[in-house]
């Protein structure tokens, strides 16, 4: 698994951006947006030659929200983590060089 840098979370969030907004929905083997009503549009589809192809087209539609979510708390726990880690070393200067960054 591809470590979750800074570049990689921007890279990320870049393709989140430039989806198709949601919602999606899982139609058979398609993904389609879905539209006051209406049918939507294909944003996606999987081919019914794979055996996961129901499978798949349901994973590509539930991420669409669910990756900015997933985003979302990553985002929220990094910065309870770095609050975390202040208090500590505000908690206990000894945790700190001569130049007051963190050992």
């Amino acid at each position: 698994m591809a470590e979750l840098t800074p570049e990689k979370r921007a890279e990320i969030q870049a393709l989140v951006d430039a989806a198709t907004p949601p919602p999606w929905e899982q139609c058979g083997n398609h993904v389609r947006t879905k539209f006051n009503g209406s049918g939507g549009f294909i944003v996606a589809e999987c081919p019914v030659a794979d055996p996961n192809h129901t499978a798949n087209a349901a994973f590509i539609a539930d991420t669409r929200e669910t990756v900015p979510a997933l985003m979302a708390e990553n985002a929220r726990l990094e910065e309870e983590i770095e609050f975390f880690i202040e208090y500590v070393l505000a908690s206990h200067p000894i945790l700190r060089n001569p130049d007051g960054e963190a050992i």
